[in-house]
């Protein structure tokens, strides 16, 4: 039989966020702001162990930076946005849509859930200050331990769905 636990990226959301916000459990959200950092991620693996395969570092990194990430953020509840729709959020001017730019495209162009991660850390907090409270977590874990063409695909429509459609030309047509 099978022991290996079944991935479950919302409910995996809803209990770090719910024992994240309990008072009385300062252990575990101190587990958790550190199961990103390679030096102090031990402290979150028994935590982690009953959602991931903790010896698979495809799995566990994503399940551990989400953990990190919410942990720091302390959310009052999981968010609505994807991470091409957190990016096209903030931008409000052509001088953020091309700096934004820079920072997705380093996102699209990672291999591999591992190398995700690595650059995806920072870029959480950076946009966890852009957009408090907006990430939906469960849907950025989901889209890490799944990524991939599909992905990366969707990611850039939602980014750079409304720049497209501006710049169809006079007529909606594309000229040669």
């Amino acid at each position: 039989m099978d022991d290996k636990p079944a991935w479950n990226p919302a409910g995996f959301v809803a209990a770090t966020l719910s024992r994240c916000r309990s008072d009385t459990d300062t252990a575990f959200r101190a587990a958790m702001r550190r199961a990103d950092n390679p030096r102090t991620a031990a402290f979150a693996w028994p935590h982690l162990a009953k959602w991931c395969d903790i010896g698979r570092e495809y799995e566990r990194l994503p399940f551990a930076l989400v953990a990190a990430a919410i942990a720091r953020e302390l959310p009052e509840h999981d968010g609505d946005k994807d991470i091409g729709q957190l990016f096209r959020s903030c931008c409000s001017s052509q001088d953020d849509m091309e700096r934004e730019q820079r920072r997705f495209r380093r996102l699209i162009g990672c291999d591999n859930a591992v190398e995700l991660c690595q650059v995806l850390r920072p870029v959480l907090s950076y946009l966890q200050g852009k957009a408090p409270g907006r990430i939906c977590y469960a849907k950025v874990l989901s889209d890490i331990l799944y990524f991939g063409e599909k992905v990366k695909l969707r990611w850039a429509a939602n980014f750079f769905g409304k720049t497209a459609e501006s710049d169809d030309g006079e007529n909606g047509h594309v000229s040669d």
